[in-house]
C-alpha cells in the first residue's frame, strides 16, 4: 500500500516539504525515515492529524548534525531518543528507532538503537505499529508486518504479543482512550489479556497514572473512557472507591466538558463523589501536583456548606476557593449549592470595607490579632445588610471596641 496520495492531501505543503527534507537528510545518512505510529493510522481513518511523528534509524542529533538541516531546531531530548524539530516552522516529534526491554513489569524500559522493524515490533498495538516511509526511493510505502491495515478496517484493537499489557500496564489506559475515539473493538485474546495486569496498575506510579488520566481528560468524550476504565476495574485499581457516579455521566459529556482546564477540571469531577479522606488518598496515590490537589482540597470546603446560611457564613466558607473548584461544584451539585455559590461568585466576594485595620488602629485598638476579629466582624454584618455606609462601619467598630 502507499499513502502519498493521502500524505499531500491531507498535511500542508510546509508539512509535507518538512518530511521531505527529513527524508532526503536520512536517506544521505545511509538510513531510513518513516512516518510513523498514530500519524499514519489517523491518516487511512480520515481523521484530524494532530502531530507528526518521525522514526529515523539513527539519532536525531545525527540529522541535525549532518548540516542538511540548517533550519532546524533540535529540543526536549529525552533518554529514549525522541527530539522535537522544528523545521520550516512545522514541529515534528522525531524518534531514533529503538528496541525496547523491560527489566520488570510496569517499570520503564531499556531502550537500545534498532531497525524500524524491530520498532515496530515494540508499539503497543497494531493499528500503530504502520509506517510510512519517507525517504525519496520509497516516499509514502507503507510497511505493515503485524496486520494493522487489516485491523483498522475491521476496527479491531489488538495488542501485538500476550505481555503487552504486562510491560506497560499504562497501555491499558490508552486502549480506553483509543476503543472510545476511534469506535473501535477488542479482539477476544486482547480483551482477556486486561483480567491478567491489574497487579500492573496497582504498580504503577501515581505520576504515571496521572498522565494518563489527563490525556483522557483531554479527548472529545472523556466520560466514555473513564466508564470503560471503571468496567475493565482499573479505576478500583487505582483506588478501591473511584468511580463514575451517575451525576458525572450527565456532566462529563462533550457539551458541557469546558476547553480552558480540562486537565484540572478532569480531576476535580473524578474527586467530587469522594468523602474527604478519600479526596487526599487520591491526590496522594497520583502524586498530584499542588496547582491540582489544592482545588481538589476546597471542595471539602464547598462541602460544608448547608441550606438556609447567612451570606456572611457563605463567603466565609467559600473565601479564597479555587474558580475552577466553584465551578465543578456549582454543576455537580446543582440546587441550593448552587445558589449559594452563584450568589458568592457574582455578588458575595465582591463586597469591600470602607474602613480598614489602619483605621481601626486609629481608634485606639494595639496591634495585634483582635485587629482581625474586628474587621471580619464589620464585614460579616456588611454582607449581611445589617450595615452599609461608611458611617455604620465606623460606628460599628467603636462599639466593638468599647466592648471589648
Amino acid at each position: 500500500m502507499n499513502i502519498s496520495d493521502l500524505i499531500l492531501q491531507r498535511l500542508t505543503p510546509g508539512q509535507v516539504s518538512a518530511l521531505q527534507l527529513l527524508g532526503r537528510t536520512s536517506e544521505s545518512l545511509g538510513v531510513r525515515a518513516f512516518l510513523v505510529g498514530g500519524t499514519v493510522r489517523d491518516l487511512i481513518l480520515d481523521r484530524p492529524i494532530s502531530d507528526l511523528d518521525v522514526s529515523v534509524e539513527c539519532s536525531p542529533e545525527e540529522l541535525v548534525a549532518s548540516g542538511h538541516i540548517n533550519a532546524a531546531v533540535l529540543e526536549k531530548i529525552s533518554p529514549f531518543g525522541t527530539a522535537k524539530v522544528t523545521l520550516s516552522n512545522n514541529l515534528i516529534d522525531v524518534a531514533m528507532a529503538r528496541a525496547e526491554s523491560y527489566p520488570s513489569p510496569g517499570a520503564l524500559p531499556k531502550v537500545t538503537r534498532a531497525r524500524i522493524e524491530e520498532d515496530l515490533a515494540r508499539r503497543d498495538f497494531t493499528i500503530n505499529a504502520l509506517a510510512s516511509s519517507i525517504t525519496p526511493s520509497m516516499w509514502g510505502e507503507v510497511l505493515d508486518l503485524h496486520g494493522g491495515l487489516q485491523d483498522i478496517d475491521s476496527r479491531c484493537l489488538r495488542v501485538l504479543h500476550e505481555k503487552s499489557f504486562s510491560d506497560d500496564p499504562t497501555r491499558i489506559f490508552r486502549a480506553a482512550r483509543y476503543i472510545s475515539r476511534l469506535e473501535f473493538d477488542f479482539d477476544i485474546n486482547t480483551y482477556g489479556l486486561i483480567a491478567k495486569v491489574h497487579d500492573g496498575v496497582v504498580n504503577l506510579t501515581g505520576t504515571r497514572i496521572a498522565n494518563e488520566l489527563e490525556k483522557i481528560f483531554r479527548e472529545s468524550n472523556p466520560l466514555n473512557a473513564l466508564q470503560i476504565l471503571e468496567t475493565w476495574e482499573v479505576l478500583a485499581d487505582i483506588q478501591s472507591d473511584l468511580s463514575v457516579d451517575n451525576r458525572l455521566k450527565e456532566l462529563m459529556l462533550p457539551g458541557w466538558y469546558p476547553s480552558k482546564d480540562r486537565k484540572l477540571l478532569g480531576f476535580l469531577l473524578l474527586a467530587l463523589p469522594l468523602l474527604s479522606r478519600q479526596r487526599r488518598e487520591l491526590c496522594e496515590r497520583l502524586n498530584l501536583a499542588t496547582s491540582i490537589s489544592s482545588p481538589i482540597g476546597d471542595l471539602d470546603r464547598i462541602d460544608g456548606l448547608s441550606e438556609g446560611m447567612k451570606p456572611s457564613q457563605i463567603h466565609a466558607s467559600l473565601i479564597s476557593c479555587h474558580e475552577a473548584a466553584l465551578e465543578a461544584a456549582c454543576d455537580y451539585y446543582g440546587g441550593w449549592v448552587r445558589d449559594q455559590i452563584a450568589l458568592y461568585r457574582t455578588k458575595l466576594r465582591e463586597i469591600t470595607l470602607d474602613i480598614s485595620g489602619a483605621d481601626v488602629l486609629a481608634m485606639g485598638l494595639k496591634e495585634g490579632p483582635e485587629i482581625g476579629r474586628v474587621i471580619e466582624a464589620i464585614k460579616a454584618s456588611l454582607i449581611d445588610g445589617e450595615i452599609s455606609s461608611k458611617e455604620d462601619q465606623i460606628k460599628m467598630a467603636q462599639s466593638l471596641l468599647t466592648s471589648s
